[in-house]
């Protein structure tokens, strides 16, 4: 009887193991407390993703600028996924600057007052309000952290101000809290942006883009597993 509590019980503990070896990464995960995304290898998940990608770019209550555009969905919702947060924030922030993605400045001081790392953003103007540095308290040792200096003279000698398309001369301010809350996160939580730049840094550099005009559409066709 001994032995063959013992066999059945060994079994057991066998059938477990094969059963959780299918989905051990997921299991990790858990047991780390850690999000996972897509499992871009993973050929089920994928064409399940796919799909929803696909339905979600032709729905309404998504920005106009991923309609048509499953592709890019689609990496808005491994983004999602990792970070626990809301699709639909995501993608609400979530913008495409010439090949190359990039947050809105709202979502990268989001991302910074979210990462309960840091006391609230605060944004330390000079007296005419014509320069600009993000602080924050590192909770972990009390250390004040704080960014680089942006100012108007900044953005003209780099060019940003007179850009055509540019924000800078009509809201100055925010701009200059966009750009200090980016250098901020850059310097002291990058994985917060996840190694992407601000919409307004690439806007910056490379130019000015009408989101509202573009009429480009994604056209994804998927062939994972016909059998499926």
């Amino acid at each position: 009887m001994d032995n063959e509590n013992k066999i059945e019980t060994s079994e057991i503990v066998e059938t477990t193991e094969d059963n959780n070896a299918d989905n051990s990464t997921a299991a990790m995960a858990i047991a780390n407390n850690q999000n996972v995304g897509l499992v871009w290898n993973d050929v089920s998940q994928m064409k399940f993703e796919f799909k929803l990608a696909n339905n979600l770019a032709q729905g309404n209550s998504i920005p106009e600028r991923f309609k048509g555009k499953p592709g890019d969905i689609l990496i808005g919702m491994d983004i999602a996924m990792r970070s626990n947060q809301p699709l639909a924030m995501i993608l609400n922030n979530m913008y495409s600057v010439y090949g190359q993605i990039g947050w809105s400045g709202q979502y990268a001081i989001m991302a910074i007052n979210n990462c309960h790392k840091f006391s609230p953003l605060k944004f330390v103007f000079n007296k005419d309000k014509t320069a600009c540095y993000a602080q924050a308290t590192r909770l972990s040792d009390n250390e004040v952290l704080t960014s680089e200096v942006i100012s108007i003279e900044i953005a003209k000698k780099e060019g940003w101000y007179d850009k055509k398309g540019s924000k800078w001369q009509v809201y100055p301010q925010q701009m200059m809290r966009y750009r200090t809350a980016s250098f901020f996160a850059r310097a002291y939580c990058p994985e917060v942006l996840y190694g992407y730049q601000t919409q307004e840094e690439l806007q910056d550099t490379y130019g000015y883009v009408d989101y509202t005009n573009q009429d480009n559409k994604q056209t994804v066709t998927i062939e994972l597993n016909k059998e499926q």
